[in-house]
């Protein structure tokens, strides 16, 4: 294991402590903490100690919960790498200096792809406190792992989902590196103590194994320095200008390239197929960003053939945001856009997946810092992409509160607001509370990145239930039209809402309407005046499918019923119907105008359930359901025969006119 020889100190609270360290000697000695006796991360503390990456205060203590700077995690995770940096030439960031101590190390992270500077518009803040969150992703970045978009397991999802790191959190999290909280929660915008550091890198060392503290190792076959890069006709030398390889969302400042056969080597690491039409990198001069056609090789010279120019970043109110993280809006609909996206085609022209848009005549919107602007121009330079910014009103109103409502009209009468407290809406079968939607300027709901006409939508206000007709966005205020609606009762089924009406259950061969069933606690319930706790006897009838109830209860917050079920096998009842007239198919399913007479009078099917091929039960009574009256597209009909084909539960009933 390769061990360097000096330690990096310092000056916290008025008092020398090294902290992130070159690692000692191997087997150097563990200094004693007399503050760390009881602690969790204990272990990891006196292993990262005894490696020499790590010393206490002069004091003997560690004060495992001082939080940890950026500069100096940067610094212990290079270390753990084994790299002993030493570029001091150029900054990445406005706010770091060519005098701080951290620069080699920070220079040392761009270069190798761990820290992004897109990710820092307003600079790095070195000293400031790092965030579990963008801890996560350098030390994903640091093992070569990729972000994982698949969901987090953890409480605080609205948290998590405003983090740019989220799927580098998973990662972090599958790799055993990073953990939740007790309380289920990951809390990405905490900031990192120095005890939670300790136990990530002894984690991070672990899954280096023996590679622990050895210098990464070149690609082979490297050779042949190329000391500039060439665009546009124009020469720029690596060594004194910023020079940034982007491949999707990752981004390397290039240091150094080198020629490998048909290949060049980047900062010993990366390796790129010359003269190649496919799986170039953008290339970034400066502030000017292109897609690349092919890379080339004269002399010393690696010649770029530029495709589409592309913003890298753009300045608003003295900060610098990266194109890539900054939403685009065509019109005044929400898409999915970033400001990446757009290929320059022209001072006032732009292409957009495929279609070209005048910027003089279409509204093309970009959101920065809860602002929007619209884009009017471009300035290109050689080392630059100047763009022309409008401010305007915005195009999509995201997590919204109270305050962000003008006003909810129901017909002429608005509603007072004053009084309300729980607001939520009813968007394509699913509740989401309104910090939950966005809404834009065309009067869409936006929930889980897609757009739905906000007209046949539900608005939900303390108990009572409205359908909205229009929603409208106005000067980044939101205004709803709406009527009463329609449906009386809802209920959620497996996740999902819908009409109460249409759900019948199901017990000893009657059928109930919901809204007749009374749901005492979780999974007991009065049906007919009498109470049953659920169990296998007790099935619910939803578009025409039986299931078993798995839970049933109700939200007295939202005065509904609450059901999971699992479809039922074997319950006898018909998936389906099928009704044949003179040996033809007369109509598949059942349609709701479908009626059968029983008890009197005519009934939904719903209403029913079949006891066997040959008898139906209503109301608690038993009926033939040979010979049976039945109404089907609204002619009548007698039932004179049925089949039940139990692989499909489907009930075939045969049919002849009423006489």
């Amino acid at each position: 294991m390769k061990k360097a020889g000096a330690c990096i100190a310092f000056l916290l609270v008025a008092v020398f402590s090294v902290w992130a360290a070159v690692p000692g000697a191997a087997g150097a000695a563990s200094p004693a903490f007399t503050d760390i006796g009881q602690h969790w991360a204990r272990a990891d503390i006196e292993k990262l100690a005894a490696l020499g990456y790590i010393k206490g205060y002069p004091d003997r203590t560690f004060r495992p919960e001082r939080q940890v700077s950026r500069a100096e995690f940067i610094t212990l995770l290079i270390s753990c790498l084994g790299a002993s940096p030493a570029d001091r030439t150029k900054t990445w960031f406005a706010d770091v200096r060519t005098t701080h101590w951290a620069l080699a190390q920070i220079n040392e992270a761009v270069k190798r792809g761990i820290l992004i500077p897109g990710e820092y518009p307003g600079g790095l803040a070195p000293d400031g406190p790092i965030m579990r969150s963008e801890t996560a992703a350098m030390v994903v970045r640091a093992l070569g792992k990729a972000p994982d978009s698949t969901p987090l397991p953890f409480k605080d999802q609205d948290k998590l989902a405003r983090s740019m790191y989220r799927g580098y959190i998973k990662t972090a999290c599958n790799e055993g590196l990073l953990t939740g909280y007790s309380d289920g929660e990951f809390k990405p915008f905490a900031h990192l103590t120095r005890a939670q550091a300790c136990a990530i890198l002894v984690r991070f060392l672990e899954k280096q194994g023996e590679k622990q503290g050895a210098s990464p190792a070149p690609l082979p076959g490297a050779a042949g320095g190329i000391t500039s890069v060439v665009v546009g006709g124009k020469s720029f030398d690596i060594r004194t200008t910023p020079v940034v390889f982007k491949s999707g969302l990752s981004e390397v400042g290039v240091s150094r390239i080198e020629t490998a056969g048909a290949s060049i080597i980047v900062n010993g690491t990366y390796r790129f197929v010359l003269n190649s039409a496919a799986g170039n990198p953008d290339v970034v001069i400066g502030n000017a960003r292109y897609t690349v056609e092919k890379l080339s090789i004269s002399g010393s010279s690696l010649v770029v053939a530029t495709g589409a120019r592309k913003v890298y970043k753009v300045a608003v109110g003295g900060y610098r945001y990266g194109a890539d993280y900054v939403k685009l809006y065509i019109g005044d609909r929400y898409g999915i856009n970033y400001l990446s996206d757009a290929e320059l085609t022209g001072e006032r022209t732009v292409e957009i997946d495929g279609k070209e848009y005048d910027l003089a005549e279409d509204k093309i919107t970009i959101a920065v810092a809860d602002r929007f602007y619209r884009v009017k121009g471009f300035v290109f330079k050689e080392r630059d992409t100047e763009i022309s910014l409008e401010e305007t009103d915005p195009v999509v109103v995201e997590k919204p509160d109270l305050s962000d409502i003008t006003a909810v009209f129901v017909g002429p009468r608005p509603l007072d607001l004053g009084g309300v407290k729980r607001l939520e809406f009813l968007v394509d079968g699913e509740i989401y509370s309104l910090s939950e939607v966005a809404l834009d300027a065309s009067g869409s709901f936006v929930v889980e990145e897609k757009a739905h006409p906000a007209a046949g939508a539900t608005l939900f206000a303390d108990g009572a239930w409205y359908e909205i007709t229009k929603a409208a966005v106005y000067k980044g205020k939101l205004i709803f039209y709406c009527t009463e609606s329609e449906v009386e009762a809802w209920a959620v089924v497996d996740g999902r809402c819908r009409p109460a009406g249409s759900i019948r259950i199901l017990k000893d061969g009657a059928s109930y309407p919901l809204e007749s069933v009374l749901v005492v606690k979780r999974n007991v319930v009065r049906i007919g005046g009498r109470q049953y706790e659920v169990d296998s006897s007790i099935k619910c009838r939803v578009d025409g499918k039986i299931y078993d109830i798995e839970e049933i209860d109700f939200d007295a917050a939202r005065e509904m019923v609450v059901l999971e079920t699992e479809e039922a096998t074997g319950s006898g009842q018909p998936a389906e119907y099928v009704f044949y007239l003179g040996g033809a198919v007369l109509q598949d399913g059942v349609e709701d105008e479908d009626r059968i007479y029983a008890g009197g009078r005519w009934r939904e099917f719903d209403e029913v359930v079949i006891l066997d091929p040959a008898r139906f039960a209503c109301g608690g009574a038993a009926y033939d359901l040979i010979g049976a009256r039945v109404k089907i597209g609204g002619a009548e009909y007698t039932v004179t025969d049925t089949a039940w084909r139990g692989r499909t539960q489907t009930l075939e009933v045969y049919l002849k006119r009423a006489q």
